[in-house]
């Protein structure tokens, strides 16, 4: 189930400043909006994913593709302004170009990758019902490490930890999920399942075991706001 939106659908207020992390040799970027002139005033993230790997079908081929997912909680828009995004959504498989919206609903298994294997996509999102401060020190937190994991060569390092990605993903309100498994279970089993799978990964082994934190003061500086 996926509808399209149109500009109006809803109101948002903009985040505290603008910035962009770069990553994989430059392939892949994320941005921090809070430019008037953008497309869209909605939007809080901004995404660029690389061209996808050349083969029979495209390949994902960047860290900035993200793994299956949902929201228990949140309703995820999406805004693409050039390219055209494949969105992954209950089995089905959305091509979405430039100009059009997308709502996630929420709960809604879900990922996005590029359809292109020559041309770069970009596009923008946010949530509803937003939580900005949350948004900003998750996706801060978490791209902030993967740059930091990033080999240079477009691969990322063996120290890159599930556990650490699963308690950012615990701390966004996301969990985690495999996506043949939820093919075949309905979403009352489903989402329990993976919730507890989310939680014993991030919070269970990765902050009370590991020692992992959901946000680093090298990633996210709320008192320079």
């Amino acid at each position: 189930m996926f509808s399209f939106l149109r500009s109006s659908d809803p109101p948002r207020t903009k985040i505290s400043h603008l910035s962009t992390f770069t990553m994989e040799n430059d392939r892949s970027r994320v941005t921090f909006n809070n430019d008037p002139s953008i497309l869209n005033p909605k939007t809080s993230i901004g995404f660029t994913l690389p061209p996808a790997e050349p083969g029979p079908n495209p390949r994902d081929n960047s860290v900035m593709i993200p793994a299956w997912h949902f929201h228990p909680s949140q309703q995820e828009y999406f805004l693409i302004t050039a390219g055209t995004c494949l969105f992954d959504l209950n089995g089905e498989r959305i091509p979405v170009k430039a100009g059009d919206e997308i709502v996630v609903p929420m709960g809604e298994y879900h990922r996005f990758t590029n359809a292109s294997t020559t041309e770069e996509i970009t596009l923008e999102a946010w949530y509803d019902p937003a939580d900005l401060d949350r948004e900003e020190r998750v996706f801060r937190n978490l791209f902030g490490y993967l740059a930091d994991q990033a080999t240079g060569d477009g691969g990322m390092s063996e120290n890159m930890s599930i556990l650490q990605l699963a308690l950012f993903g615990w701390e966004s309100g996301s969990c985690l999920c495999e996506p043949s498994l939820a093919k075949l279970l309905p979403k009352w089993i489903g989402h329990p399942l993976f919730m507890g799978l989310t939680w014993v990964l991030g919070v269970f082994l990765g902050k009370w075991m590991m020692g992992y934190k959901g946000s680093y003061v090298e990633y996210y500086h709320p008192g320079s706001k």
